[in-house]
């Protein structure tokens, strides 16, 4: 099968295999196309609902689609390039966080929100004023984990940022409820301006959230997945695409209804 050969060569110049090859995707979207072709010789009809589905799930399980895509929530938040004047704290928001499971005793976040508190931590650490972090989370009663700002203030703290420069918002279950939360912690300690730390895609619907509560907002995105380097890999179907499709239609939709309900 010739989506098998495709290599890459390493620096030593030896051709690798594709390690991410992802074959149950591939496996799909092959019976498919000979359900397609299986179809149009069987009833002499063009199928043209199923060369449809055929062709939509390439598409949504394309990587360069999904990059350019995505990229239309990322494009408009460039790296934060030098420390902020006026900023009293640096807002991370939470994303994924398990509950303990087996051999952890512990919950512990998902790779998303530790890329938010490793960042944010990362500004903390790096820029001339040392600000303080508040992390922003709270938990669903049914998942089994305490507020995801204490995990979240865990790993900050991992990441060398001392307890004391750490507050945590424990109630909110939504982005707009980040805000709003967020927004009472602060202004009871007089801030009214914050660099906003959350996965580049999420920007556009948190920072116009955090605004609508009344704070000034300097966005400091992360998390980056639009690519602009096409290679061998990232030409074959992956179900990581499909993911990224499925947070670009949520925060679509999600800016939509912020926008519907004078959240945003």
């Amino acid at each position: 099968m010739m989506l098998l050969q495709l290599g890459v060569h390493s620096k030593r110049g030896r051709v690798m295999s594709l390690s991410y090859f992802q074959p149950l995707l591939a496996a799909v979207i092959l019976l498919l196309i000979a359900a397609v072709i299986w179809q149009w010789r069987r009833s002499g009809c063009r199928p043209t609902l199923l060369v449809l589905g055929v062709l939509s799930l390439f598409l949504v399980s394309w990587p360069p689609l999904a990059s350019l895509m995505v990229g239309l929530l990322e494009d408009p938040y460039p790296v934060l390039s030098s420390p902020v004047d006026g900023a009293g704290a640096i807002v991370v928001l939470s994303s994924t966080v398990y509950p303990p499971y087996p051999p952890l005793p512990t919950s512990r976040l998902g790779s998303d929100s530790f890329e938010r508190c490793q960042y944010a931590a990362w500004l903390h650490r790096n820029w001339g004023r040392r600000l303080p972090i508040l992390a922003s989370g709270g938990s669903n009663a049914d998942e089994g984990t305490p507020p995801y700002a204490m995990v979240m203030t865990v790993a900050l703290q991992r990441e060398g940022v001392p307890l004391e420069m750490i507050w945590s918002e424990t109630q909110s279950r939504s982005t707009r409820e980040n805000a709003l939360y967020s927004a009472q912690i602060l202004r009871a300690k007089g801030i009214r301006k914050i660099v906003l730390v959350t996965e580049a895609f999420h920007m556009a619907r948190a920072m116009r959230a955090f605004r609508k509560a009344g704070l000034e907002v300097v966005p400091a995105p992360c998390g980056y997945r639009r690519f602009h380097l096409i290679t061998q890999e990232r030409l074959l179907p992956s179900w990581e695409a499909i993911a990224w499709n499925e947070d670009l239609l949520h925060e679509a939709l999600g800016l939509l209804w912020y926008h519907l309900r004078g959240w945003a």
